[in-house]
């Protein structure tokens, strides 16, 4: 999956085959098919497992109720995973906003997210903020953001005070 991943990167999901991918893996064609019934089950498998590991972090005590400590937690523990492993992060981000790649992980896609919208709605309801349901795309989309800026300049980027002024504000 990293070698696929990786060539995805490089030469994008649509110009890298499943031959290319199992030469570079220094596998067979038959053994990726082993795993995967196609290319698209493949980038579909390693973006799913991507947005695992973020969600994770989400309201980690699962009991439907997200409060200000796991906020604080779910921000850190965001950027903490991103920080580990940077190289994947940044070939995830720029697969995922890839319209045709995006489609097929949509279902999954919603079904993790829908979870998350709901809590950080009303974690924001619950605060008495106008438009709780504008919060929680903002905040989710501010999170893409300093993902995004990071990635693509980690030794000048301010993180840690980012995270921190990121908290602050949108733990209201």
């Amino acid at each position: 999956m990293q070698v696929a991943l990786n060539l995805f990167a490089k030469q994008g999901y649509t110009n890298s085959s499943i031959a290319q991918i199992a030469k570079e893996a220094k596998i067979s064609k038959g053994l990726i098919y082993n795993y995967f019934e196609s290319k698209d089950a493949l980038i579909k498998e390693i973006l799913i497992g991507g947005f695992d590991q973020f969600v994770v972090f989400f309201e980690h005590n699962k009991d439907g109720v997200f409060g200000n400590d796991e906020f604080d937690y779910f921000v850190k523990e965001t950027f903490t995973l991103m920080k580990k492993n940077e190289d994947f992060w940044r070939i995830y981000l720029s697969l995922a906003f890839q319209p045709n790649i995006i489609k097929l992980i949509e279902k999954e896609l919603m079904e993790a997210l829908m979870p998350i919208l709901s809590i950080l709605d009303n974690y924001y309801a619950e605060r008495k903020h106008p438009s709780p349901q504008v919060k929680t795309r903002l905040f989710l989309a501010v999170l893409d953001g300093v993902g995004l800026h990071y990635l693509s300049d980690p030794d000048n980027f301010p993180l840690d005070e980012v995270v921190k002024m990121v908290v602050k504000i949108f733990k209201e």
